[in-house]
């Protein structure tokens, strides 16, 4: 009986997460459709700089779509990964923290 609940609660999850990837990609679309993919590293720009309007704006989209802050972080994170593997975070560029999301 353990397992079968187990079995249900993992097909749950899987579920949960194809929406929230769903959720996602339509965001990023919207998001990107203002801007190029290679515009995201000036946008998120360097250590000292502020966030551009544009990830505060994403973060907001996402948070909407029912994605909380830590969530969205770990989004961008995968995508700046996927999209900029030659760059380093925190050197090259570097990622929002939730508060700024939160904001």
């Amino acid at each position: 009986m353990d397992a079968v609940l187990a079995l249900e609660a993992a097909d749950e999850f899987r579920l949960e997460l194809d929406l929230t990837r769903e959720k996602l990609t339509a965001a990023l679309k919207q998001c990107t459709e203002t801007s190029s993919v290679t515009d995201w590293v000036n946008i998120l720009g360097k250590k000292g700089q502020r966030y551009d309007m544009y990830i505060k704006e994403m973060g907001v989209q996402l948070m909407a779509s029912e994605i909380s802050a830590c969530q969205a972080v770990y989004c961008l994170t995968v995508f700046m990964m996927k999209t900029h593997p030659d760059l380093t975070p925190g050197v090259d560029y570097r990622v929002p923290g939730e508060s700024v999301f939160k904001e």
